[in-house]
């Protein structure tokens, strides 16, 4: 499956570009804590279901698949949800202050306090609630410090989005200079020898509460120790094609120079005073380059609440308690190149009255002309937009600001790296017949690449997670009851699952619903 295309709705597609480990990882990875005397071992098949059924995930986690996804916006926005690769709380961002120079004077946010100040307010002045992705665009003025990786020097990014991505298993990565960093095991940091998760590069895993690693030497990229460089400025058509190119900014070229971003901008004028600058090999410059730094130790700190930054390209790094961390998601950027005309039109059976029972789900079908009025509509406001976003862009509107006239419809593509075991976690819920119908079709086409490269563990996933039943305590004593010869709503209300609102009216959601629903599935059952 390398390399093949799988097409997913009009202009969509799911690309398997490479994958690390298979059944035969997983069950290595289980068996190492199998030492001297051990009489005997399940056969690799039993071994792979006892682990599902008992939920012991880290062996699973051995296993990573990396996608190349291309999707509608608007399905985007639903699967940037599911970030398995986090700092955790109390991981402090650099904010560089306006005006300064990545060695200069910086703020050190916590990344948990930055999400908060980007929720957006509510109308009675309060912030929203609930965890997910805020926008930091509203973070005006600093840029956060990362590594520019085509220079080998320190510049500022655009935050994105800051996620808060949930209660998460947590090390702690402890370098010999005495610097730490709470994260995730399959967070991405700078190695020696490129990039890496920690899992994959030092194989990191907890057993029974502590932190396990393969032996060896590794060192980190940190941020790192200020070197004399020649000048490198030459001339001002230099200056122009520099900032032109992708990445281009006046911070980025007065890291390089050793100067203050406001002289950058009067290199750029044409009036008087633009000064004159230094020719390249003339003098020098400080600037601030990375280093490595040994790893001493890896701790297990248990659950943590835990978030993740999105930073835009083309560097998608950010500096955290001065270690050089990357984003799990690389997505194709709107401000570098020019977004191709094709969106999503969903098709006339997909558009339907909004559901009664899920808020976020449709029902019933709508009337013939109802849907092809929606979708003629959206054909139209689509084509406009797009005229517009290239008028924009033909009159030298720059493009980060020109894609703000393209609808959700409009197709964005992204590489997505993730392993096994959180593979299985996101196609439990997007192959799930409540979520939303265009997820679930590229949701489809990862459970293909998945069963390839693993097909004892798909199917022991598939037994007993997609096609399994989990019940709560409730739903228990319900099942007793029913066992004795209760009817299910005589059931449901002794075990306090309630099937009929106050007012009389039976309920549409709720558990009791939901348990009639799991009884109806095992009525039915193949």
């Amino acid at each position: 499956m390398l390399g093949t295309k799988l097409p997913v709705l009009g202009h969509g597609f799911v690309v398997l570009v490479d994958y690390m480990g298979n059944d035969a990882a997983i069950v290595q990875a289980a068996r190492v804590s199998y030492g001297v005397g051990t009489k005997s071992v399940r056969d690799d098949r039993g071994l792979i279901r006892y682990l599902m059924r008992h939920r012991h995930t880290t062996p699973f986690e051995m296993v990573e698949l990396k996608f190349l996804v291309r999707l509608p916006i608007y399905v985007a926005r639903q699967w940037i949800r599911h970030r398995t690769a986090c700092l955790a709380e109390g991981t402090r961002l650099q904010l560089d202050r306006g005006g300064s120079g990545p060695a200069g004077p910086a703020l050190s946010v916590p990344v948990e306090q930055l999400w908060e100040r980007l929720r957006p307010v509510t109308a009675d002045g309060t912030r929203s609630a609930g965890d997910g992705a805020v926008d930091g665009s509203r973070l005006v003025g600093p840029g956060v410090r990362q590594l520019r990786e085509d220079r080998g020097t320190f510049g500022h990014g655009r935050v994105v989005r800051v996620f808060r991505n949930g209660v998460k298993p947590v090390f702690r990565v402890v370098l010999a200079d005495g610097r730490s960093i709470d994260c995730t095991s399959n967070h991405r940091f700078l190695f020696a020898d490129g990039w890496g998760t920690l899992e994959e590069k030092a194989g990191l895993r907890e057993v029974n509460g502590r932190a396990v690693w393969a032996p060896g030497a590794y060192a980190l990229t940190v941020n790192g120790t200020e070197q004399r460089r020649p000048a490198l400025y030459r001339d001002r058509a230099w200056l122009a094609r520099t900032l032109r190119r992708p990445g281009g900014s006046v911070a980025g070229v007065a890291a390089e120079c050793g100067v203050s971003p406001a002289t950058v901008r009067r290199w750029a004028g044409r009036g008087a005073g633009a000064g004159r600058p230094r020719r390249s090999g003339v003098g020098s410059n400080a600037v601030t380059v990375p280093r490595r730094v040994p790893v001493d130790r890896f701790e297990f700190l248990g659950p943590r609440m835990t978030y993740d930054v999105e930073v835009a390209g083309p560097f998608h790094n950010v500096v955290a308690n001065g270690f050089v961390s990357h984003n799990s998601v690389n997505e194709y950027s709107a401000r570098y190149s020019v977004v191709p005309d094709e969106y999503d039109v969903p098709a006339p059976d997909e558009v339907r009255h909004q559901s009664t029972r899920n808020r976020q789900g449709r029902g019933e079908p709508l009337a013939a002309e109802v849907v092809e009025r929606f979708r003629t509509d959206l054909e139209s406001v689509s084509k406009e937009a797009y005229a517009a976003y290239q008028r924009a862009i033909d009159a030298g509107v720059a493009r980060e600001t020109a894609r703000l006239l393209l609808p959700v419809a409009y197709y964005t593509q992204w590489y997505w790296k993730i392993n096994l075991w959180n593979l299985f976690h996101f196609l439990s819920l997007r192959l799930d017949p409540h979520a939303q119908e265009e997820i679930r079709l590229y949701a489809a086409e990862l459970a293909k690449a998945a069963r390839a490269v693993a097909p004892v563990a798909y199917e022991a996933f598939e037994d007993f997670q997609l096609r399994g039943l989990s019940l709560g305590r409730n739903e228990r004593a319900a099942v007793r009851l029913l066992l004795e010869g209760k009817s299910p709503p005589e059931a449901c209300e002794a075990a306090g699952l309630p099937l009929v609102r106050p007012d009389g009216k039976p309920m549409t959601t709720g558990e009791g619903v939901e348990f009639l629903e799991k009884l109806e599935r095992l009525r039915t059952a193949d």
